[in-house]
């Protein structure tokens, strides 16, 4: 495993950094893959990875006691900080989370496609893949 992460020119230290915003976005293991490979998509493309997660961890200092916050749209460009995946390009400085061996699998053997976009649109945490930000924002209507 860490022959193929460092032939995707990743450390072990970013490995586990991604997988463990994998680990805190898949509510279905079966996902993890798909997820990773989205994440994974919008780094080559120098995308934000625009990750809930991490957004909530950042929240998380600001709100002591209460380790994952809820979000609301304020917060994507309120919270600041290195974690805030919404506003800082490329992974967070370090993990947020302990990532199972799943999610790290995941990162180094992703799902390939071409999605950029994901969301949960129930209680389910089945997500929707998109490939445009048009299809990701009509994705649950």
């Amino acid at each position: 495993m860490r022959a193929d992460a460092a032939a995707r020119r990743f450390t072990l230290y970013e490995v586990v950094t991604l997988a463990a915003i994998v680990e805190r976005e898949a509510v279905l293991p079966e996902e993890r893959p798909m997820i990773a490979g989205v994440y994974l998509n919008r780094l080559a493309q120098g995308m934000t990875l625009d990750a809930d997660p991490t957004v909530q961890y950042a929240k998380s200092a600001q709100t002591p006691g209460d380790w994952w916050p809820d979000l609301t749209r304020a917060d994507y460009t309120a919270v600041i900080g290195l974690y805030n995946t919404y506003l800082n390009t490329g992974l967070p400085p370090g993990p947020i989370a302990n990532p199972s061996l799943s999610s790290i699998e995941a990162v180094i053997y992703p799902a390939e496609s071409d999605y950029l976009y994901f969301r949960a649109c129930d209680a389910s945490g089945r997500h929707v893949f998109s490939l445009t930000f048009e299809e990701h924002a009509g994705a649950c209507e």
